[in-house]
């Protein structure tokens, strides 16, 4: 099984685009998770809009990118 994680923080269209290509890699991961830092609601509706399976977690207080991969 391969995983894809992500971290997001306010740049939301620089997210997207990470995902995007996630997405078309060959073989496509069979999992992809996102943790969006700081509480940044718009950025994980965006990514929850645009990517409905993939998996979000949100902290909401800042952590930072090494953090947010541990979580």
């Amino acid at each position: 099984m391969i995983s894809a994680i992500v971290t997001a923080y306010e740049r939301v269209d620089q997210t997207l685009a990470t995902l995007q290509i996630l997405q078309s890699c060959s073989p496509a991961p069979d999992e992809i998770l996102v943790h969006v830092d700081a509480n940044q609601i718009a950025c994980e509706n965006a990514i929850r809009n645009a990517f409905p399976e993939v998996r979000v977690l949100r902290s909401e207080k800042q952590v930072g990118p090494g953090c947010g991969r541990n979580k």
